[in-house]
């Protein structure tokens, strides 16, 4: 017969336990800071490609964000946000971008306008406030920057995806849905 014993080392048992998980969920993220720091130290002697592929056969896709952002590829974190569906952080990646850039505090790196028109018309026709702060964006970029007619493709699309939001037909154009040119 049952003592009652065996309930109680199974509490204790049950608390060893957590605490062990504890303990592994602290060791797991002291190393992962770690490895971040190793990233940040050193990320201009490591092969990009090699990097990244490591990290990823790993499925550390947090540490992958972090190493895009040390070494400031903005084309792979826009892509990425925008393969999670996060159309408002690919936004704020580009604005971000852009206002490092034009504060002069990053200027190392030269403005990559080709990220703007290569994202501009998904943005534009992703949903009617991404378009609206896409806008917004634009505009205050140096019109030095970017050519208008490079740009005009895409507001030809926004203006018809415009029309069926104001008709009520729904969000994504075609292009953005995958079709068009």
């Amino acid at each position: 017969p049952e003592t009652g014993g065996e309930a109680v080392r199974g509490a204790g048992g049950d608390k060893k336990e957590q605490n062990r998980r504890k303990e592994r969920a602290g060791e797991r993220k002291r190393l992962a800071a770690e490895f971040r720091r190793f990233l940040e130290d050193h990320y201009d002697i490591l092969d990009q490609t090699t990097t990244f592929n490591l990290i990823s056969s790993h499925g550390r896709t947090d540490i992958l964000v972090h190493y895009a952002e040390v070494i400031q590829d903005r084309d792979w974190l826009v892509r990425h946000s925008l393969s999670r569906g996060k159309y408002k952080m690919a936004l704020l990646i580009l604005a971000k971008y852009w206002t490092k850039y034009s504060s002069g505090k990053k200027r190392k790196s030269a403005f990559d306008v080709d990220l703007f028109y290569r994202y501009t018309p998904f943005l534009l026709t992703h949903n009617e406030r991404i378009a609206k702060e896409m806008v917004s964006t634009l505009v205050r970029i140096d019109r030095n920057l970017l050519e208008a007619s490079r740009l005009i493709p895409a507001f030809v699309r926004y203006e018809a995806t415009r029309k069926a939001w104001k008709e009520g037909k729904g969000g994504r154009s075609e292009w953005a849905k995958g079709g068009g040119a």
